[in-house]
């Protein structure tokens, strides 16, 4: 009798094994039509702590001309926020940071000072990406990108609300 149980499992096991389904071509096709639709990040600005009342927030702003803001500590609005922006602002920012040259400035800025917060700004332009920390010692041109999104909060996210 237990010669037949373990037969019976064995067989179960083999076809549980072998159950498993083949995706189409056309499946496949619906699951990368899927993932292709969800909309590209092309912009990320996040600011870190510092021992004082330093803003920490992150915000993220995708090809879709749509944000994403994430407020934690000393902000004047916490939580998550997803907003529509007007049409073409990310065509108009991306503009600005091919002017300045983003793709040339240093991956790192940084000198021996304390309690300053990190800035991290990022650029996706046709699949090429650059993330920036900024801690000190960083460029105008730089300063003027961060401004650019930081505005971009103020008035989507802040004022807005």
């Amino acid at each position: 009798m237990k010669k037949y149980i373990l037969i019976f499992i064995s067989l179960f096991m083999i076809g549980a094994c072998k159950s498993q389904k083949k995706i189409s071509n056309s499946e496949q096709n619906q699951h990368s039509a899927i993932a292709i639709s969800q909309p590209k990040i092309i912009f990320t600005l996040a600011t870190t702590a510092c021992y004082g009342t330093c803003p920490v927030f992150e915000m993220s702003v995708f090809e879709n001309d749509s944000l994403v803001y994430n407020g934690e500590n000393y902000v004047k609005v916490k939580g998550q926020i997803s907003k529509k922006l007007a049409k073409g602002t990310v065509e108009k920012l991306q503009k600005q940071f091919r002017n300045a040259n983003f793709f040339e400035l240093k991956n790192v800025y940084e000198m021996n000072v304390s309690d300053l917060p990190t800035t991290y700004i990022s650029f996706t332009d046709n699949e090429k990406t650059k993330k920036i920390k900024d801690y000190a010692g960083s460029p105008e041109t730089l300063k003027q990108l961060e401004a650019l999104l930081r505005a971009l909060v103020e008035e989507e996210v802040i004022l807005q609300r």
